[in-house]
């Protein structure tokens, strides 16, 4: 009788649906979906392009978990990284890997930004502060390199319309501060209500322009 019990337990809960953890985001980042983002540096010139797939979905403690294949190309064009980076919905939010957000930043372990399902102009987001550590391998001698990386005064603030490859896009904008590796920059990002980051611009510590970042691509 027990086993009998279990087993219409175990159909049951097999029958559930899967908790819809911001569900726009299920949309946008569907099985398949590639899109790439272009970082420009402060004349205009590529810096670096990011190639992105989503290779797998899947639900993993009620968190949906987005496997998303990177690949990155230098100024030249050719292959300087390639990996793997996830993003992950849960609940009301869902957190970004930000070793896709940091130009030039390295980690052995990834770290998330918490963003909101539902954000709104002059909303708060929880700090990261962290200390990272990264292997750099020299003629097969590895050496280990650590430093800390602190986002800070991050913030939601207006919502705007702006242009961009894919069309004009309403977005809101979410700044914050960055520090590491001895550098400190001011971020500004718009995302648009498919949850993508769809522009970026990045001021070094006077306030001058340092980068560009748009998408270019988007298919799913």
């Amino acid at each position: 009788m027990s086993a009998l019990i279990a087993l219409l337990l175990s159909g049951w809960l097999y029958q559930q649906p899967v908790p819809e953890n911001c569900p726009e985001i299920s949309q946008t980042y569907a099985e398949g979906t590639s899109w790439d983002f272009v970082l420009t540096d402060d004349k205009g010139a590529v810096y670096k392009t990011y190639q992105y797939k989503v290779e797998e979905v899947s639900n993993e403690n009620e968190r949906l978990v987005y496997a998303i294949k990177y690949t990155t190309l230098n100024k030249k064009g050719k292959e300087e990284d390639k990996g793997y980076r996830n993003i992950i919905a849960a609940a009301d939010q869902y957190l970004v890997n930000i070793e896709t957000m940091l130009v030039n930043y390295n980690s052995d372990k990834a770290n998330y930004m918490s963003l909101s399902c539902n954000p709104q102009p002059g909303d708060d987001v929880p700090d990261v502060r962290k200390v990272t550590t990264y292997t750099v391998d020299n003629l097969g001698q590895k050496s280990y390199v650590s430093n800390k990386v602190n986002l800070t005064d991050i913030e939601y603030g207006e919502r705007t319309t702006i242009t961009t490859a894919l069309g004009e896009l309403d977005c809101i904008m979410l700044t914050y501060k960055v520090s590491f590796d001895l550098q400190d920059f001011t971020y500004t990002d718009w995302i648009d209500s498919s949850f993508r980051t769809v522009k970026r611009e990045i001021l070094d510590k006077k306030g001058k322009l340092a980068f560009t970042g748009m998408i270019t691509t988007y298919s799913n």
